[in-house]
């Protein structure tokens, strides 16, 4: 229940009952891993129905709105041509202020607002953030001791994504930026791609060793095996279930025809 003039923004559809003080907001949300709620007074709202899909977006200004839906949307149709129908009858995106660039949760993404100036970072934000809707949520992991396991494909889809829409100059700058410098970056030597959040002693050396030499790691992975084929069976064979990072790994040697274990183990667990 919220005071007159306040927005909530959620991966659902709201039903509204008003009284003269305030707004009862209902709604439901099916085989959801993760649930958050954002609350301003401050919010313009925007909505579209595409394929079948409500397309929610909330943001401090009526363009950051309209920008934010429109990248939803884009995502949206890019994976799911590329992994199968986004699982969800709701997407929203919401923008507000965060210490990092974005969160998901199901049939839900938070965007940093200090990207709204940069509509490039913009879009890549919520594409990676759209991916998890696949990778997280429509397959889950165990976010605390294999955080890589979302981020890594996560990273990889938004860079395909970009080589989908903008080509390979733009891609290939974002490969050196978010995979190549990583891998040249000194980390402490007991920091790898496959260590638990807890290990990490901030968000600059997470994101250098889980997100950026996770996305070396798949790229190494796409020289050697066909990365979509085996995307698409995994999220085939792990829909709405929790796969290990023995899963994981069992699926790619299952691809590739051989044994992948050895290659993975020194981005997971090799010191670099």
């Amino acid at each position: 229940t919220l005071p007159k003039g306040f927005f909530c923004a959620a991966g659902t559809r709201w039903q509204e009952t008003a009284s003269p003080a305030a707004t009862r907001l209902t709604g439901s949300i099916f085989a959801a891993r993760d649930v958050a709620l954002v609350v301003s007074d401050q919010f313009y709202k925007r909505e579209k129905i595409s394929d079948g899909i409500l397309i929610q977006s909330y943001a401090k200004s009526s363009d950051d709105a309209e920008r934010s839906i429109r990248y939803a949307e884009k995502a949206l149709r890019y994976y799911s041509a590329e992994y199968g129908r986004y699982p969800y009858p709701v997407y929203t995106v919401a923008s507000l202020d965060l210490p990092f660039d974005g969160a998901e949760f199901s049939s839900f993404s938070m965007v940093s607002s200090a990207l709204n100036t940069n509509d490039s970072k913009m879009e890549l934000a919520i594409a990676h953030e759209t991916a998890h809707q696949w990778f997280g949520m429509l397959v889950g992991s165990d976010p605390i001791l294999n955080a890589w396991q979302d981020e890594a494909p996560c990273e990889y889809a938004a860079l395909q994504y970009v080589k989908h829409f903008y080509g390979m100059n733009a891609y290939e700058q974002l490969v050196f930026v978010r995979a190549d410098a990583p891998m040249r970056e000194t980390v402490r030597p007991e920091i790898t791609v496959g260590s638990p959040v807890s290990l990490f002693t901030s968000y600059e050396e997470y994101g250098v060793v889980v997100y950026g030499r996770g996305l070396s790691m798949m790229l190494s992975l796409e020289n050697n095996i066909n990365i979509k084929d085996f995307f698409k069976q995994y999220l085939s064979d792990f829909a709405w279930k929790t796969a290990s990072r023995e899963d994981f790994i069992q699926m790619l040697s299952q691809t590739a025809g051989w044994d992948v274990y050895p290659m993975i183990l020194d981005y997971l667990d090799t010191a670099i």
